[in-house]
C-alpha cells in the first residue's frame, strides 16, 4: 500500500471505529510519530531503522521499490534513495511522485494525501515528517521548502482558514475546493482531482458518502458532495446535489 492509498485506508478505520481525530505518522527523518489510522505501520518500522545496526531490512530481495507499508526502512537500498529517506527531497517536476517528491514539494501541494485540508495527515508532534506531513500541518509549516506557502497567505502568515482573497498556495487553502481542480479528461479518476469532478462521481470508494469524516472540513479530494461537510458548503456542491464537473483554480 503506498503513501497515496494510505489516507483512503485511514478514513475506512475512522469511519468503522466513529474516530474523529486528526493524526498521522512520523519520521521522514528517522524521527518516528504518533501514527493516525491505518498508517502506523509505516512510521513504526521507519522509525526501527536507526538502530537496525546496518542490517537489510528489504522484503525478500531488492526489487526497487520502497514498500514501507511491509516494513522496509532505511536500511533497505530499495528505500535509501527516496523520499522516505531523504527528508524533503524535491524533484519540481509536475508531478507528485511518492518516492520522489516530500509532502512539502510544491509538486505535492494538491495532492489529496500531503494536502488534506482536514489535516488527518498531521501528527502535531513537533517535528517534521516531510514524507507525510505536508505544508498545511503545523509541524511543517517553517520548513524551508513551505516559506512560499506561508509568503502566498494575507499578512504572510496562515491563520487556519482559507480566506476568499488569498492565494490558493497559501498553507491554509491547500486542498480546498476552490484551489482543486478537475482536468476533465473524463477517462481517470486521478488522485489530484476532487470527489466533484465527473469522473470520479460515484467511481471511487473515497468518493462515497460512507468514508465522510464529519469533522466540519470539506476535503473534496477525499469526501464526495453528499458527505455533510461538503453538501451546500462549498461552490461545487450545492445543497442536495450531487455535485458537477466544475474545478477551479489550482494548488500553484
Amino acid at each position: 500500500m503506498n503513501r497515496t492509498l494510505l489516507l483512503a485506508a485511514s478514513l475506512a478505520l475512522v469511519v468503522a471505529s466513529a474516530w474523529g481525530g486528526c493524526s498521522d505518522e512520523g519520521g521522514s527523518s528517522g524521527s518516528g510519530g504518533g501514527g493516525g489510522a491505518g498508517t502506523a505501520t509505516a512510521s513504526t518500522s521507519k522509525a526501527a531503522s536507526s538502530g537496525a545496526g546496518g542490517a537489510s531490512t528489504c522484503v525478500g530481495d531488492a526489487d526497487g521499490l520502497c514498500d514501507y507499508e511491509g516494513g522496509e526502512d532505511c536500511e533497505c537500498e530499495d528505500c535509501v534513495e527516496t523520499a522516505f529517506c531523504i527528508s524533503g527531497l524535491c524533484t519540481e517536476d509536475g508531478v507528485c511522485d511518492e518516492f520522489e517528491d516530500s509532502c512539502v514539494c510544491a509538486d505535492c501541494d494538491a495532492n489529496f494525501y500531503c494536502a488534506d485540508p482536514g489535516r488527518q495527515n498531521c501528527t502535531d508532534d513537533g517535528e517534521c515528517d516531510t514524507f507525510f506531513e505536508g505544508c498545511h500541518c503545523a509541524d511543517c509549516q517553517a520548513h524551508p521548502e513551505c516559506a512560499d506557502n506561508a509568503a502566498a497567505c494575507a499578512g504572510g502568515q496562515p491563520n487556519g482558514g482559507c480566506d476568499a482573497s488569498e492565494d490558493c498556495a497559501c498553507t491554509d487553502c491547500l486542498g480546498t475546493a476552490r484551489c482543486v481542480a478537475c482536468d476533465d479528461d473524463l477517462a481517470l479518476c486521478n488522485n489530484d482531482e476532487p470527489c466533484f469532478c465527473g469522473e470520479c462521481l460515484g467511481t471511487e470508494d473515497y468518493c462515497t458518502a460512507k468514508e465522510c469524516v464529519n469533522d466540519g472540513v470539506c476535503a473534496p479530494l477525499y469526501e464526495a458532495c453528499s458527505c455533510a461537510d461538503c453538501d451546500g458548503k462549498v461552490a461545487q456542491c450545492p445543497s442536495g446535489g450531487a455535485g458537477g464537473m466544475g474545478g477551479a483554480g489550482g494548488a500553484g
